[in-house]
């Protein structure tokens, strides 16, 4: 009999206190701008990755939180973003296979090998413009 809203807080008021209270941790350190910088050295290797598979890539959302757009260079179709999900899945990513689901970035990615990752997409996006 309503709208029942299913997102991570949920509007519930113990879950909207949580989310001032890691909102108000983030800006008293450094952690946000560590993250934000990590989310805009991932996209720089998934768009290498891309770009070595002889496509192209849009970027919608922020450096925290995207989702990505793959066209092929010579004004084709979009690549099929599930074929390209399940593909970097063979390759040891896992993202989910909707294109509206974002990617979201946290301080685990700050490790995360770059070169492999830019191997990893390019792979996925050539497998997945084959397919």
């Amino acid at each position: 009999n309503g709208v029942v809203h299913g997102g991570t807080y949920c509007a519930h008021i113990t879950g909207l206190a949580a989310a001032l209270a890691t909102m108000s941790e983030l800006t008293k350190s450094a952690l946000f701008d560590g993250i934000q910088s990590t989310g805009r050295r991932v996209k720089t290797a998934i768009a290498q990755g891309i770009a070595l598979a002889d496509a192209a890539c849009e970027f919608q959302g922020t450096d925290l939180m995207f989702c990505i757009r793959i066209q092929r260079r010579c004004g084709g179709a979009p690549i099929a973003y599930n074929r390209f999900a399940h593909s970097l899945l063979r390759e040891g990513i896992l993202v989910e296979p909707e294109p509206s689901e974002p990617w979201f970035i946290c301080q685990a990615h700050e490790t995360i090998d770059l070169n492999s990752l830019t191997m990893a997409v390019r792979n996925a996006t050539i497998e997945a413009c084959t397919s």
